[in-house]
């Protein structure tokens, strides 16, 4: 039963829209500010063909705009998703799109990142 819920039309708006844009960066330097949310399973286009859909972990991030509206992104590149098994839940960072380089172990290019944590003014991070 749903007696007892609050008026839905009494609350405000609590999170980030959780339908998540996915970051595609193009230009070396490209930089976002973010909250790392964690790795979540994202439906998304194969790599190798844009109709198919494929079901791949990707990195979660919450950005927020100069207005203060935030908003949701993810990115399922294997470099990345690597850095942030490392990260906390709701870490502040500064992610860089640092452009691709060539495989040593094959022909492929792969995505690289440069992932700094942020921190506020004065904070002391010993």
């Amino acid at each position: 039963r749903l007696d007892g819920l609050p008026k839905l039309s009494d609350m405000e708006i609590a999170s980030a829209d959780m339908s998540a844009e996915y970051w595609t960066p193009t230009d070396d330097g490209e930089t976002r500010r973010a909250f790392f949310v964690g790795i979540q399973s994202r439906d998304m286009p194969a790599h190798d063909n844009p109709k198919k859909m494929v079901t791949l972990p990707a990195a979660v991030f919450v950005s927020e705009d100069d207005n203060g509206t935030r908003s949701t992104w993810c990115n399922a590149s294997v470099r990345l998703r690597s850095i942030m098994d490392q990260v906390k839940s709701g870490t502040p960072l500064q992610i860089t799109y640092k452009g691709t380089k060539k495989n040593r172990t094959n022909g492929n290019r792969s995505a690289q990142w440069s992932v700094v944590a942020l921190q506020s003014p004065g904070e002391n991070n010993e």
